[in-house]
Formats: C-alpha cells, structure tokens, sequence
C-alpha cells in the first residue's frame, strides 16, 4: 500500500512500512516553475524521449501520427453506435419498443463481419503495408458515414452496418499491428497505455462533442433527416 502526503516543503511516501521524504512540496514546488518556468524547448524535448521508446526503424513522426490515428480511429468507429438510436427514432421512424430487436441485428452484423475479416487483412497488412490498410479502412468507414444515413428500411441499414464494419476491421487490424511495431520491447507496456487513454478521449471527444451535433443542427432549423 502506498501513501502520499504533500507538504509546503517536502513530501512523504509511505510504502510497506517505509517511509521516504523528497524534499520537493507544494511550495517549493510552484517556487520553481514561478522563477525557472518551462521553455517551449521543454516541451520538445519531452516530446523527443520518444525516440528512447520507439523501435529504431520507426520515426519520431511515425509515433506521433499513430498516436493521432489512435485518438481519431476509436473516435469514428464508436461514433456510430452513439448516433444509431436517433437513426433508428428520428430517420427511419422505428418505434422505440422495436429498437432493441433492430439494435441486435445491427450489432450481430458489426460483429460477424469483424470476425471473419480481422485474420484476412492481418495477413493483408503484411502484403499491402500497415499504412495502405490503414487509409483504405478510413477511407472504407468514411464512405460507410455517407451511406448510413441514405438507408430507408432496416435491411438497408443492416447492409450499411455490415459494410462500414469491413472498414472497422480494417483500421483495427492496421492499428494493432503497427502498434506491435512501433515500440522497442522494453517500452511496449508504455505505448499501450498512451494509446488506450487517447482511445478513451477519442471515445469521449464523440460522446461529449460530435453526439451533440444533431440537437445543434435541429436548433439551427434543419430537419430531423437533414440533421
């Protein structure tokens, strides 16, 4: 078990029964930044450990933009599930007791389609390259966006589903293997950890940002299928 204690002047750490004092507290602590503030050098210079974590074939950038990808892929692909029951309600007119029976269906093909695609395109990753794979599965998932909405019936919808999922199996199996390669092996717990917290702001960027944009259209005046 460990406890911390921050002091004005020092701080304690209380681990297993030992205790160990730093002498760095709350005050000394903004007395530093106040007389000796970060440099915008600092910040690229943290930004450049990466190159201590990435394997030796992998650049700086390759890192940074993976880690862009990371936040933006999970961000699209859980923005639909957000979406569907104002699909469902608002577009194709489905009451809400039935919502369920057709969530189901959309959600079995979604998966289905994953299950049966994730193997191939790992071995189509090796072939093609992980960044081909990766920009035809966002490719892939942008035009899946466009023809979501155009669905009239829920057997349309539920094709819709199935082939945007072949581009979410596609950006999952391209994001997995370039995370495999990107890291050195020492620090490969390190980049899983930075990726699932942008995974998880990605996941919380569309909740809290893009769900919010069919209300903000509606108050604009636009219809309920334009929105």
């Amino acid at each position: 078990t460990l406890h911390i204690r921050l002091g004005e002047r020092d701080s304690t750490y209380v681990a297993d029964g030992v205790q160990y004092v730093v002498p760095v507290g709350v005050g000394t602590l903004a007395s530093m930044l106040a007389t000796d503030p970060p440099l915008p050098e600092d910040l690229t210079n943290a930004i450049g450990l990466l190159v201590d974590h990435i394997a030796d074939d992998v650049t700086r950038g390759n890192a940074l933009t993976f880690l862009y990808a990371a936040f933006f892929s999970v961000c699209l692909l859980s923005f639909l599930s957000f979406m569907q029951p104002f699909v469902l309600d608002a577009h194709l007119g489905i009451p809400r007791s039935q919502q369920g029976r057709a969530t189901f269906l959309l959600g079995t093909a979604q998966e289905i389609a994953m299950l049966l695609l994730v193997g191939p395109f790992g071995a189509l990753a090796d072939k093609l390259g992980r960044r081909v794979l990766y920009t035809l599965g966002l490719v892939w998932v942008g035009v899946g966006y466009i023809l979501y909405p155009l669905a009239d019936s829920l057997l349309q919808l539920v094709a819709t589903r199935f082939f945007f999922a072949v581009g979410a199996a596609m950006i999952g199996t391209a994001m997995a293997t370039v995370l495999a390669d990107t890291p050195r092996d020492r620090s490969r717990g390190l980049l899983v950890a930075a990726t699932g917290v942008l995974q998880g702001l990605g996941v919380m960027f569309g909740v809290l940002v893009l769900s919010k944009l069919p209300l903000r259209f509606e108050s604009l005046g636009h219809s309920d299928d334009m929105a």
